[in-house]
């Protein structure tokens, strides 16, 4: 199926980004997907999340997917973003 970006919600957002050494921002987000017709296999594909830069994942930001259709929980851990395009999730853990 295809990414829906309507239902890609910011939870939590860390405050401060960077720091004075002009170290680049890692992580720190937390962001919540569901979807009913892709399940976690097809949501971590690469770049998935066609606009996750544009929207503000970075790396190591997490995420909880919900698939709708089976009830599964994952948890995803944001391994890749490519500047001003998509992002890609790893899963860390799954629930039934």
């Amino acid at each position: 199926m295809a990414y829906d970006s309507t239902a890609l919600q910011l939870r939590s957002a860390m405050i401060g980004r960077g720091n004075s050494t002009g170290m680049a921002y890692y992580g720190g987000n937390k962001w919540v997907y569901a979807s009913t017709a892709d399940g976690s296999t097809t949501v971590a594909a690469t770049s998935y999340f066609s606009d996750g830069h544009k929207r503000g994942m970075r790396k190591w930001d997490t995420m909880e997917f919900l698939d709708i259709g089976s009830t599964l929980i994952t948890i995803f851990t944001v391994t890749a973003v490519a500047t001003g395009a998509g992002a890609t999730v790893t899963s860390m853990l799954s629930t039934a």
